[in-house]
């Protein structure tokens, strides 16, 4: 039941669409990012046209909804770091990072181009650097 009108309904949902008729105050958000909004039916869209959508990395096969996780993950590309991928530029500091990344090219989806070519196995720059990076998860 509306306290500002007569409209009634047994339906949550639609009790709180009605609502939104009524205030300026933005009562729907977005659990992946800041965006806020008085009808539900733009959060719908909202979630369906932009959160959801992947942002892939141009390099490896890293994918994520949110664009701070990329803009993260970016800053381990093209820099030299301990750990170095041979199939991408990512390198790292930490033998559990690169591990982690590493799994990404043997499980991760396929980058355009990539169709129907075998992957290369991961591996760090050097055979010692390699045992460095195994004892790390052990």
């Amino acid at each position: 039941h509306c306290t500002e009108c007569t409209y009634t309904t047994d339906s949550r949902y639609q009790f709180l669409v009605h609502k939104g008729f009524h205030t300026e105050e933005k009562i729907f958000s977005c659990d992946k990012c800041s965006f806020k909004t008085k009808a539900v039916v733009a959060l719908r869209s909202h979630l369906s046209n932009q959160c959801n959508k992947k942002l892939r990395c141009s390099e490896c096969p890293f994918v994520t909804s949110r664009r701070l996780d990329l803009t993260s993950h970016m800053k381990y590309h093209n820099v030299n770091l301990r750990y170095k991928c041979t199939i991408c530029s990512f390198s790292t500091a930490l033998g559990w990072h690169f591990n982690r990344h590493a799994k990404l090219h043997k499980k991760g989806p396929r980058q355009p181009g990539q169709k129907g070519k075998k992957r290369q196995k991961p591996s760090t720059s050097s055979s010692a650097e390699q045992r460095d990076c195994q004892s790390d998860n052990e």
